[in-house]
């Protein structure tokens, strides 16, 4: 899962080589988490590629 910086982070190429395992969730922060979050709930492993300056805003 992706916050829209795939081509700073260098997930543009995990996006591209498996683009049914990839989720760009633009600038939504809070989305971002809470959508990790019912992935490993459901026993999915996830992984959250965002800016930390950006992910702030998700505890709210």
């Amino acid at each position: 899962m992706d916050g829209d910086v795939s081509d700073s982070t260098g997930t543009a190429e995990f996006a591209h080589q498996y683009p049914d395992r990839y989720f760009e969730m633009v600038i939504t922060q809070q989305r971002l988490v809470t959508s990790a979050v019912g992935f490993d709930v459901q026993q999915y492993i996830s992984f959250v590629s965002t800016f930390a300056a950006l992910l702030t805003r998700s505890h709210a």
